[in-house]
């Protein structure tokens, strides 16, 4: 006993001095850490050498360059690159494995924009079907993938396009550029939980940089870092001679141009033309203006009878279309005051036009100068010529040039060269037809003076100056797909990878994901998630993550749908089973026993679910009453526990194990044996089963004669001996002896009292025998006549409901 305790003693001292020393090392490993710590901060605090100062300044947009190594990083959108799936590579993942073929050591990480979302991963611990893969809980980390390139998109071309750093309405903000700073504030700024997080490929950051609209006609003025209305400027093969922006204009679908009033002498990359004019006071620089509504008649026939309207720009629908009063206050040619419902009430009719050519796009400014030329003098009754020049000095066509002239009062019409026409009014006009720049076309009128004075009219030139411009009309689409695991485990996460494209031909805008988080997964977020993608541009796909728990089995389907402005809209579902294993325990064995007799027990666990159930444990736990005596299928008993336990490594879904053990009664009572199964996941359950031991009066009682044979007259006692051989006490235990006629009854003796009855004996019962009791009972008679004679005992008691009998014989005989 003493050797006992010192060994224990000893075992004591040695762990107390092992943890001890183990402390110890932790205390001074962990100083060194803190020390080595505190140097790196102190030698990251100190600004390295030949390091410009950090930028803090109010972030802007970046103009975008044609040339890929001065590309600028992109604010709001992370690259849509054409990249195999198979080629993939998650950033900043302990736990993802790189695909092969893919270089690892290329990957970067990029600080994210300070309003970025992450969305956290959902994870209990539970890994045992997911090899190599431990999940970090609620992580804040973004996951780099490169964008897939094997869908069938329309090839698109970037390099038509206008870089335009993303507005608020693509869901992002332009204060990014500040984001992309390594200023401490930005690193610092809180990161909100989002449950969709976008995955960025390492050449995200500067993919989308788009080189900017070349000039096809003449020099675009500087851009001078203005914002580009993301809606309006995605196209396409865009061929336009020019792109003027303009503030005035809040419709984004609406063309944005400029006054060409409100632009600079060399807006144009040239001074405006001057010209010489050298002609007298009565020349005269004209604008478009509105044409007279003429007749085709020539002069000397009947002219219409329409009453001529002034020429001047009133009224008329040709008024309205080209005053240039008109043209020049608005030079879009739209009312930015007229809603669109005015608008449409107002023009009917089918769309017919189409663009004009090239020449024809951007500002058209014709000029027309017109001359009237008379004689120095004209006398009365002698044919005079009175000559009218029109130029054009513009840069662009005049078309549909008329020249309009009344005949002088005091004078008679005689002719006109080239052929002229003449009004409902008399006045006579000249269709000039069309004047290129620098060409100049006279005509003439022939008069008779009648009077004397000063003659003379006033001469009126108008034109038509015509301008087209093109814009491409395009489709955005939307697509979106979403990938995970077949199967789940119940309590485990599960990741969906989503890829939403634009195959169409426009800006898809606006563009969010909203899911409903179906029965059977779970988010912390809450049932709805809601995630805004922003704008995707043509042929591009964004690639995203949602991750969440799967909480309860059965089949999950799981829907997910992307929405853009204009109503576009896509939705994919999927369709997985988040499966899980099950116990059920069962014991089967006898409901009665008797002490001292064995009874075998059968337990059972089975796994009804979904799932294997791992690490199964079967107990069967015995009540005081019974004692183990044996097991089979390797289960041992544990005397601590008083149970038998059976172990398996792994149950499979849909199979059951058995086993079996025996136990012996030792106490009467009602008892209950119960099996208990555990395994992994909290995986429990448990049955008992009820068995009534009980006691039994096992009564032996034994009869013999002490003298045989005896003569006629002798005497001799029968012995007869009760015992209890049972686990049970015997009651009322009653004992009647039968003499037979050859002989005759004298007395008996025992534990209870006796008499005699004619050819009986009778004994008082024993009113309680108790187990391996005996108890010895003397029967004494007379041999009266010769023969074998046997005498007859019957034993009666409450545990016995049919008589023992047993006989002994004995020979009297004669001399």
């Amino acid at each position: 006993m003493l050797k006992r305790k010192m060994s224990e003693f000893q075992k004591s001292v040695k762990r107390f001095t092992t943890r001890l020393l183990i402390l110890a090392a932790i205390v001074v490993f962990g100083a060194i850490a803190i020390a080595q710590a505190k140097k790196q901060d102190e030698l990251a605090s100190k600004p390295p050498a030949n390091v410009p100062p950090e930028f803090t300044g109010t972030a802007s947009p970046i103009a975008s360059t044609s040339d890929p190594s001065l590309a600028q990083a992109a604010f709001s959108e992370p690259a849509e690159l054409d990249i195999p799936d198979s080629e993939t590579q998650p950033v900043g993942q302990d736990y993802e494995t790189a695909p092969t073929g893919f270089d690892t050591s290329s990957t970067e990480s990029y600080d994210l924009p300070d309003n970025s979302y992450d969305l956290p991963d959902e994870s209990n611990g539970y890994a045992d079907d997911v090899p190599s893969y431990d999940p970090p809980e609620y992580s804040n980390e973004l996951v780099a993938l490169p964008d897939d390139a094997g869908d069938p998109l329309p090839a698109y071309d970037p390099s038509n396009d206008i870089s335009t750093p993303a507005d608020s309405d693509s869901g992002y903000s332009t204060d990014y550029a500040a984001a992309l700073s390594s200023s401490p504030a930005a690193e610092a700024a809180p990161v909100r939980e989002n449950p969709m997080r976008p995955s960025l490929a390492p050449e995200d950051v500067a993919g989308d940089q788009e080189p900017p609209l070349q000039n096809q006609g003449y020099d675009l003025p500087a851009a001078n870092n203005a914002t580009v209305d993301p809606y309006t400027t995605e196209a396409a093969n865009t061929d336009y001679a020019g792109l003027l922006e303009s503030n005035e204009s809040s419709d984004p679908y609406l063309p944005t141009t400029t006054n060409q009033d409100s632009l600079p002498a060399d807006e144009y990359g040239q001074e405006p033309p001057q010209y010489d004019r050298g002609y007298d006071d009565y020349s005269n620089t004209t604008q478009p203006s509105l044409a007279p509504e003429r007749s085709n008649s020539p002069v000397g026939q009947d002219p219409y009878t329409d009453t001529y309207s002034d020429t001047s720009a009133s009224s008329g629908t040709r008024s309205q279309l080209y005053d240039s009063s008109y043209s020049q206050s608005n030079s879009s040619g739209y009312d930015n005051n007229l809603s669109v419902e005015n608008r449409s009430a107002q023009v009917t009719g089918r769309s017919t036009g189409r663009p004009g050519p090239a020449n024809l796009e951007g500002p058209q400014t014709p000029s027309v100068t017109i001359e009237k030329l008379v004689p120095a003098e004209v006398q009365v009754g002698r044919p005079a010529r009175f000559q009218i020049k029109v130029r054009n000095v513009g840069q662009v066509p005049a078309e549909n040039v008329f020249v309009r002239d009344e005949i002088p009062e005091g004078t008679t019409f005689v002719d006109a060269s080239p052929r002229a026409n003449q009004d409902a009014d008399g006045a006579i006009y000249w269709e000039v037809g069309t004047l290129n720049p620098g060409e100049e076309s006279t005509v003439t009128m022939e008069v008779t003076p009648v009077k004397e004075g000063q003659l003379g009219s006033v001469a009126t030139v108008s034109l038509e100056a015509s301008a087209t411009a093109k814009v491409l009309s395009t489709k955005p689409a939307l697509t979106v797909e979403h990938t995970a695991a077949k199967t789940v485990l119940l309590g485990e996460t599960v990741k969906f990878n989503i890829k939403i494209s634009n195959p169409g031909t426009g800006v898809a805008s606006q563009v969010t994901l909203e899911e409903d988080v179906p029965t059977g997964l779970y988010h912390s977020s809450g049932p709805k998630l809601e995630y805004e993608v922003g704008a995707i541009q043509p042929g591009k796909v964004r690639h995203l993550e949602l991750v969440l728990k799967a909480d309860k089995p059965g089949k999950v389907i799981n829907r997910l749908v992307a929405k853009g402005e204009g109503n576009l809209i896509a939705e994919d579902t999927i369709e997985l089973d988040v499966i899980a294993p099950e116990l059920k325990v069962g014991i089967d064995g006898p409901n009665r026993r008797y002490l001292d007799r064995e009874a075998k027990f059968t337990v059972s666990v089975a796994n009804p679910g979904t799932a294997p159930a791992k690490n199964v444990e079967l107990v069967a736990k015995l009540p005081p009453g019974l004692r183990f005596v044996s097991t089979n299928n390797s289960g041992y008993f544990d005397q601590g526990r008083n149970a038998v336990i059976w172990s398996l490594t792994q149950l499979p879904a849909g199979e059951m194990g058995k086993a079996e053990f025996t136990a012996i009664p030792t106490q009467m009572g009602d008892f209950n044996v119960r099996a208990e199964g555990k395994a992994e996941r909290e995986l429990a359950d448990a049955k008992e089963h009820a068995v009534t031991v009980e006691g039994i009066a096992a009564l032996y009682f034994g009869l013999v004669d002490q003298v045989d044979p005896i003569e006629v007259g002798g005497e001799t006692t029968y012995i007869l001996t009760v015992e209890n051989q049972g686990s049970k006490t015997a009651s009322n235990v009653v004992f009647l002896a039968e003499v037979p006629p050859g002989m005759k009854p004298i007395n008996g003796e025992g534990p209870t009292n006796s008499r005699v009855q004619g050819q009986q004996v009778l004994f008082e019962p024993i009113r309680s025998l108790s187990p391996k009791q005996k108890l010895i009972y003397k029967i004494n008679v007379q041999g009266v006549q010769p023969g074998d004679q046997k005498l007859r005992v019957k034993m009666v008691s409450d545990d016995i409901s049919t008589p023992v009998i047993k006989e002994e014989s004995t020979r009297v005989y004669t001399d």
